[in-house]
């Protein structure tokens, strides 16, 4: 009794002149159970003081999604954090200066672990895999390789939109910045025929990574474009 009282008595001289001066004290111990029945009492008299207000039919929990998954449980995903700046990504242009109208030709769709630079980038969980042709005015336009972890976006399926803010909207994800990296290659074999492009093409390659507010990358998108097209930004002040 004389140690726990010395350890009262420092805590009350603790928060002496703060908000929790004279608030009530009860020392418990989860071991012997000593004074939790009172803890339990005065937890229970506080709630008993709180006003009532209207409540909602149901329970509400802040949870976007729970779903399971064969072989990995049930897995729940965290609301996304809201949008404060939406990053401008519209950023490819076409001979016009009008915005690409992108569609898929072809995809391909699998998930698989993630190689030496993806877990440096997604982390080690596993990755949807996609690799698409896209058209833009009826003609074969880019080859796009996509990585998405699975985490982020468990149930993505095959019919994603091409376009990088319709892929966002379809998911459900929200880009808080998004990173663009520009360079050149020319078609290999396999390209040119995937293309319908003459051997040797220069491709404008554009690789995009999406950031989420907490900066973990969410999209990872590389388009090797063959037609006619422009990248711009806005700069703002």
């Amino acid at each position: 009794p004389g140690t726990l009282d010395a350890r009262l008595d420092a805590i009350r001289n603790g928060l002496a002149g703060t908000a929790f001066a004279e608030v009530p004290m009860l020392p418990c111990s989860a071991v012997t159970g000593i004074g939790v029945e009172a803890l339990q009492g005065a937890i229970e008299a506080l709630a008993r003081r709180v006003p009532s207000g209207p409540l909602p039919a149901h329970p509400y929990l802040p949870v976007d999604r729970a779903f399971t998954l064969p072989g990995r449980g049930t897995i729940v995903a965290r609301p996304a954090a809201p949008a404060t700046d939406a990053p401008d990504i519209d950023r490819l242009r076409g001979p016009d200066g009008a915005a690409l109208d992108l569609e898929v030709f072809r995809s391909r769709h699998a998930s698989r672990g993630p190689g030496a630079d993806e877990q440096a980038l997604f982390g080690p969980g596993r990755l949807h895999d996609y690799a698409r042709t896209l058209k833009s005015g009826g003609a074969r336009f880019a080859l796009e390789e996509l990585h998405i972890p699975v985490a982020t976006a468990p149930e993505a399926s095959e019919d994603l939109p091409a376009d990088l803010a319709d892929i966002l909207d379809a998911l459900g994800l929200t880009a808080s910045r998004v990173e663009d990296r520009l360079h050149a290659e020319e078609t290999s074999m396999s390209d040119a025929v995937a293309l319908s492009v003459d051997r040797h093409t220069a491709l404008l390659c554009l690789t995009r990574v999406a950031y989420d507010s907490d900066g973990a990358a969410i999209i990872r998108q590389v388009l090797r474009m063959a037609g006619p097209a422009g990248y711009g930004v806005t700069l703002g002040g």
